[in-house]
């Protein structure tokens, strides 16, 4: 029993020195692979009831064909207006000109 523990001790301060002092890289590399293996492990955890997977096979495939209806809407005044100091690069100075003279747009 006794034997058991001191080679359970010494690969513990083999495997993991905590003093800062080990030069051995492959211990160092271990380590990092595990740290970065748990944050992996936790991220699954946290993002799994998030996550929503399907198999190809699982999904109906006598589904109808998708429609697109694009319908086209023209702008308002206060649209065009504000649309024309977007592309001209002028907006902010407009909008703080309609904030100093208090206009506000009503419908």
């Amino acid at each position: 029993m006794q034997r058991y523990r001191l080679t359970c001790k010494l690969i513990t301060h083999r495997r993991f020195d905590l003093s800062g002092k080990s030069n051995n890289k492959a211990g160092k590399e271990e380590l990092e692979e595990t740290r970065q293996s748990r944050v992996v492990a936790k991220l699954h955890a946290i993002l799994r009831p998030f996550l929503l997977r399907r198999m190809k096979e699982d999904v109906e495939q006598m589904l109808p064909r998708k429609k697109e209806i694009i319908l086209y809407a023209t702008m308002t005044e206060y649209q065009k207006n504000f649309q024309e100091h977007l592309v001209n690069r002028t907006l902010e100075n407009h909008l703080l000109e309609t904030v100093d003279i208090g206009y506000v747009h009503r419908r």
